[in-house]
């Protein structure tokens, strides 16, 4: 492959295409033999990119021209960029505990900025994650994208059923034989009657293998039905128990010599 062009790139630079593509160009001593999953690899990659930056009707086409010999070719990708698609308006509905302006922020969106449809479903878990932190472990959030001028423009509405908060009930332990129930139970993040938060339920798993003696940790909750007092089961399995070895001796050089 002698050279890369990009043809009909007129809002993205070729430069900052050039990144995204991982196809190689020959250089002077060392050949580069181009094979076919790999221009469609930096296909996918390209779409994947112009999607990100709102370039929702984006289209792209390959072609190789051959040098005479045909050993050598060069690698075109024509680009139909299309309009590009600009978050207008962030709009929420339904939520009562959290004001617009906080899930904005949590979001992470704004708006006048390229539209990225990962980044606008990624919102709605952003989302759903501060709930969580409140014990909201039943909202449900959805999006709706609303076009105008040509889909050059476009209103996300995020709508919100809060539900009612759960809580935590009592937390039951087993497994532990070993060690003293207490040692265990101050590692954990969340407790009864705190909001049942499924972060801190995960970091507080995180916090007891971290102990170094427990070789399983589970803390889910005791009925998986619909509960707004959900009690939790943290089952545990100790490792086996350590040694403690000791022994003396004698040599020539270090004479009396021991371990333990």
């Amino acid at each position: 492959l002698m050279s890369i062009r990009f043809e009909g790139n007129e809002k993205i630079p070729t430069q900052e295409l050039r990144k995204v593509i991982q196809t190689p160009t020959t250089g002077i001593l060392i050949p580069h033999v181009v094979q076919e999953k790999t221009i469609q690899a930096d296909m996918k990659a390209l779409q994947a990119y112009y999607q990100g930056h709102g370039f929702l009707q984006s289209r792209l086409k390959n072609t190789l021209d051959f040098n005479p010999e045909k050993d050598r070719a060069s690698l075109v990708f024509q680009i139909e960029e299309g309009a590009q698609t600009l978050i207008d308006q962030i709009e929420f509905e339904g939520n009562i505990t959290f004001s617009d302006a906080e899930l904005l922020t949590v979001s992470g969106l704004k708006t006048h900025i390229p539209y990225d449809i990962a980044r606008a479903r990624e919102a709605e878990f952003r989302i759903l994650s501060h709930y969580s932190k409140k014990g909201y472990a039943y909202a449900q959030v959805g999006h709706t994208p609303e076009f105008e001028d040509e889909k050059q423009k476009v209103t996300l509405h995020y709508l919100i059923t809060e539900d009612q908060p759960a809580f935590v009930g009592k937390i039951f332990l087993q497994g532990s034989t070993f060690t003293e129930d207490h040692v265990i139970l101050r590692e954990l993040l969340i407790h009864p009657n705190d909001p049942y938060d499924e972060e801190k339920i995960r970091l507080s798993e995180q916090r007891l293998y971290r102990l170094g003696f427990l070789g399983e940790v589970r803390l889910n909750p005791t009925s998986e039905e619909k509960q707004y007092i959900r009690d939790l089961l943290l089952s545990v399995k100790e490792r086996k128990a350590g040694a403690v070895e000791f022994g003396l001796g004698y040599g020539e050089i270090e004479r009396f010599r021991g371990f333990t």
